[in-house]
């Protein structure tokens, strides 16, 4: 494990521009110090053409293998490190593309205006919008029940906020095919935390509320069914309390 660390704080360093600088600089220094001792002390003299050749070309000889070890295999390395990850993230991008369009959710994504930016294949389905130059030209907002309009756009400003929110929306028929939504917003931010745009996404409980008006519906039948036997029963149990001769039915 110490190892692994060590290794890691060295990768990093000598991937530093400024590391490897210096490095250059110090490699620079030994290697003409180098030239000079042979220029002076072991090689015959040379004139100055020459000596500015061969220093030239000899400084070039003791860099390279500092320059392939210290320079170019770490860039090789990191640009395969980084073509790796490119390509990973482009899966994962075709995968949630994948997901977005396949999804019979209404999936947008809007500006903090409230402008639309973008909607998938579902919201274009739901909506009646031919392709995404006709949805990005159509107000959202007016697809919305005037009743519930507040209650999306005081949704909304939330997720402007950094907020997480989640109503039900009542659509007009004009605006969707389908009558009700849970409709979820949830802001999108930059790498400084700051929300850049609003991510929506409703989903279909028209049947939810068909089932809870029948359910209404049949309570109200059964409370009704129930009080009108009662009713009479406690006519009749007064009648014949009081003594009265009055037909019960």
């Amino acid at each position: 494990m110490k190892m692994h660390s060590i290794k890691r704080v060295v990768h990093q360093k000598a991937t530093d521009p400024l590391y490897l600088f210096w490095i250059l600089v110090v490699g620079i220094f030994f290697g003409e110090a180098i030239i000079m001792v042979l220029l002076r002390y072991i090689l015959p003299p040379m004139n100055a053409i020459v000596e500015v050749v061969f220093d030239s070309l000899f400084l070039v000889f003791l860099l390279f293998p500092f320059l392939y070890v210290f320079v170019f295999r770490l860039f090789s390395k990191e640009i395969s490190i980084r073509k790796h990850t490119e390509e990973i993230i482009k899966q994962s991008e075709r995968r949630y593309r994948t997901l977005i369009e396949t999804s019979p959710d209404c999936i947008k994504l809007f500006d903090k205006e409230g402008k639309l930016l973008f909607i998938n294949k579902g919201g274009l389905k739901e909506h009646g919008l031919k392709n995404m130059e006709e949805a990005v030209q159509w107000n959202y907002w007016e697809g919305i029940v005037e009743e519930d309009r507040k209650a999306f756009r005081d949704a909304f400003q939330e997720a402007v906020k950094g907020e997480i929110r989640t109503i039900e929306i009542r659509h007009t028929e004009e605006g969707a095919d389908r009558e009700a939504c849970l409709e979820t917003m949830a802001p999108v931010k930059d790498e400084n935390g700051r929300v850049t745009s609003i991510f929506g996404v409703s989903r279909d409980i028209s049947n939810i509320k068909e089932l809870e008006r029948m359910k209404d519906s049949l309570i109200h039948m059964i409370v009704h069914d129930i009080k009108g036997p009662l009713g009479i029963l406690r006519l009749a149990i007064e009648s014949l309390t009081s003594g009265s001769n009055k037909d019960v039915y």
